[in-house]
């Protein structure tokens, strides 16, 4: 599936800081991270970049031979050619996505034997309590985080993180996740911790050449 960068028809998202154009200017007043947006990063510009949202269940399946490709028309793509992938609920198996800015599965979701790569924000992002298994996949160069969790409980076993040289392989702020035989390689920090989680399980991964393993600033 190809969508078209930097061409909307239908806005899913008016809210006015997504409607906004042009680059975040550094403003001390303001969070640097709000949102997902930091300073000197394009704005959402949701008014012409595309955002697909389905308010119901996904069963997205390809197979290792026909994997499902969802990317960039553009003859010279990039990270932000297109905004958002959401679903409340299903399957995404065997599909390669790219060139999108953040994407956010719904609960309960399987997130697996996917390549995700060249990502605007977090390549995959749970949010407040949510809970899925991401298994088996290829993440690879985000602008922020391959796998980011706020308060909430994914399990993340046996994927392939990295590289992603400037930026982590995965934060946790919160919540009780399970980070079970991954391999992280390649990134700034392997696993960054925010804040504290409730009842984390980590074990058995595998960090390569990462700048630092772990980062537990607290």
């Amino acid at each position: 599936m190809l969508v078209a960068a930097n061409q909307d028809s239908a806005n899913l998202f008016t809210d006015p800081f997504d409607m906004q154009q042009g680059i975040r200017p550094e403003n001390p007043d303001e969070d640097p991270y709000y949102r997902g947006v930091h300073f000197g990063e394009p704005f959402r510009d949701e008014g012409n970049h595309i955002s697909i949202r389905i308010h119901g269940t996904l069963h997205a399946v390809g197979t290792p031979e026909q994997m499902i490709t969802i990317t960039s028309d553009s003859p010279t793509p990039g990270i932000y050619d297109w905004n958002h992938f959401d679903f409340d609920n299903g399957t995404l198996s065997y599909c390669i996505m790219e060139y999108y800015r953040c994407f956010n599965p719904g609960n309960d979701t399987v997130i697996s034997h996917n390549i995700l790569r060249n990502v605007g924000e977090c390549a995959v992002c749970f949010f407040s309590g949510q809970s899925a298994l991401v298994k088996h996949n290829n993440i690879s160069y985000a602008g922020h985080e391959l796998i980011g969790m706020e308060n909430s409980s994914p399990t993340i076993r046996n994927n392939y993180l990295g590289p992603n040289p400037d930026h982590v392989g995965i934060v946790i702020d919160g919540g009780s996740p399970e980070i079970v035989n991954n391999t992280i390689e390649g990134c700034y920090h392997g696993i960054l911790f925010i804040s504290p989680p409730d009842t984390p399980i980590s074990e058995n991964n595998t960090f390569i050449d990462n700048n630092k393993d772990i980062e537990n600033p607290y």
